[in-house]
């Protein structure tokens, strides 16, 4: 009875412990791809050309754009085009859903423009800010997975404490479990203070809704109210009578005067045509570990009301300022959100691996259903981002054409990618991945077959634009998946889709 008892307990650890370690790597490789939102956004709407500025005349004929009768049409936002969003965006209070009612219009001209949205980008940025739960409970989850990690690196030190001095051995020729913990350890040495600061910062931001009065505390000297109006800006009341706005161009020279260097991201008017009315203008400062920095300024007169910038205030709001862009690799450019992925794809290394560690001491035969599930998840998420970049190209008809109908079709996906794990069971690994490849190589002829795009003509007229270096990036990426699982399916004397 008692060995009953202890059986039981075990198994509801170690499927405790399975689901805890695949939920935390999801959270991390979907975060090597959230780095790269911005720059999948034009890819998916089949951009070849992006602006690199905004022209101001543009942007002061989006603030004059017609205001309509509801009263939230005086308080609006404008976002500035940019490499990652080749158009200006206006929100302008709620349409009838609920949801705010955005209008799109060219950054050269300032003339309406139609945009279709991107929802693929949508679900796998969801992926990693949410994991496609419902707000806000996404959030405080990965959150916790941030704790989670957090205490499973201190812990690891703590276990290996030899880890320094055979961090460089490396045990090849020796057996399967040898291997896997060398490496293991290998990439948790090397790899310790990033996956530190993103575990760090994770968390921070995923409990965001505890951690404003934990910063109300830290940063603020205890005022909660401080703590939210450094974020959101100190709230102006209207004083009812109409008055004429400063041109726009004067409230930038203004806002890039109090902030030398600032690239404005986003503009916010509350009160437009009143006497009181402000301009909230929020960017960033070119390689500063600083969230949106910005000026609150009087839309009438011009005078400052707030400066926001904590990097020169004290080291607490310092501190705060900089988990956003430390978390996401923002702040210095395209070179170091690689090197952000290939770290993170190592974090990522760090839980496969943990668990593969688990299956050859407990089920070295590879036939329990726990391995079909690690299979599913591990090698089945790459194979679902794959197979939804290719949908987002061939399915366009109304069926997909909206968040809800993309995220079913990644949703089905991943569960085609767990049957396929639970069918093949000591092979689904190898044949998930060249799947993946396959997929990814073939992703330029998916354009080309689409009706968003041309790659060819993007090749021939625009070799530097969004579209062009996404698709030869995610080709490559295919191509290598295809070579490096093709060999070890070679070494292990199998042909490579053979039973």
């Amino acid at each position: 009875m008692q060995r009953d008892v202890l059986k039981a307990l075990y198994d509801v650890h170690s499927w405790v412990g399975l689901f805890l370690g695949l939920a935390l790597y999801v959270l991390l490789f979907s975060g090597s791809v959230a780095l790269f939102i911005g720059e999948m956004r034009p890819w998916e709407l089949g951009v070849t050309s992006t602006p690199r500025e905004t022209a101001v005349a543009a942007l002061e004929s989006v603030v004059q754009h017609p205001q309509g009768a509801a009263p939230e049409a005086t308080h609006f936002s404008i976002r500035p085009a940019s490499g990652y969003r080749p158009w200006i965006t206006r929100e302008t209070g709620d349409d009838h859903d609920g949801d705010p009612a955005l209008v799109y219009f060219d950054p050269l001209t300032g003339a309406p423009v139609t945009i279709d949205d991107e929802h693929v980008v949508h679900v796998l940025e969801k992926l990693h800010t949410d994991l496609l739960l419902p707000a806000p409970w996404g959030r405080y989850l990965t959150g916790l997975l941030g704790v989670a990690m957090l205490v499973s690196l201190v812990s690891g030190v703590f276990m290996h404490r030899k880890i320094l001095r055979e961090m460089w051995a490396v045990r090849i020729w020796r057996s399967p479990r040898l291997k896997w913990t060398d490496l293991h350890k290998l990439v948790a040495v090397w790899g310790l203070p990033y996956h530190v600061v993103m575990a760090f910062t994770g968390t921070y931001l995923g409990l965001v809704g505890f951690t404003l009065l934990l910063n109300a505390f830290v940063a603020f000297g205890g005022d909660a109210d401080a703590a939210s109006a450094g974020i959101s800006g100190v709230p102006q009341e209207a004083v009812g009578e109409a008055d004429d706005m400063l041109p726009l161009r004067d409230l930038l020279a203004r806002a890039q005067a109090a902030l030398p260097g600032l690239e404005p991201e986003y503009l916010g008017y509350r009160h437009y045509g009143d006497r009181g009315a402000t301009l909230m203008v929020l960017g960033h400062l070119p390689w500063t570990l600083e969230y949106l920095p910005g000026v609150t300024l009087s839309a009438v007169t011009g005078e400052q009301l707030q400066l926001i910038h904590w990097r020169e205030e004290s080291w607490t709001k310092a501190l705060y300022a900089m988990m956003t862009p430390l978390h996401y690799g923002s702040y210095g450019g395209l070179l170091l959100k690689a090197l952000y992925a290939l770290l993170g794809l190592g974090a990522s290394f760090l839980v496969v691996s943990g668990l593969r560690i688990w299956q050859l001491r407990v089920h070295p035969g590879g036939g329990d259903l726990r391995i079909a599930l690690f299979n599913g998840v591990c090698y089945g998420l790459p194979y679902a981002i794959a197979i939804s970049l290719s949908a987002a190209r061939l399915l366009t008809g109304p069926a997909f054409s909206s968040y809800q109908g993309r995220l079913l079709l990644f949703l089905f996906a991943w569960l085609t990618a767990l049957g396929i794990a639970i069918w093949r069971r000591g092979d689904a690994g190898m044949v998930l991945s060249l799947c993946t490849g396959v997929a990814l190589v073939l992703l330029p002829l998916a354009t080309e077959l689409g009706d968003r795009a041309s790659i060819l003509s993007a090749l021939r007229t625009a070799p530097t634009s969004p579209l062009a270096i996404v698709e030869m990036s995610l080709a490559l990426i295919g191509l290598a998946v295809v070579l490096i699982a093709w060999r070890v399916r070679r070494s292990q004397g199998r042909q490579p889709f053979a039973r």
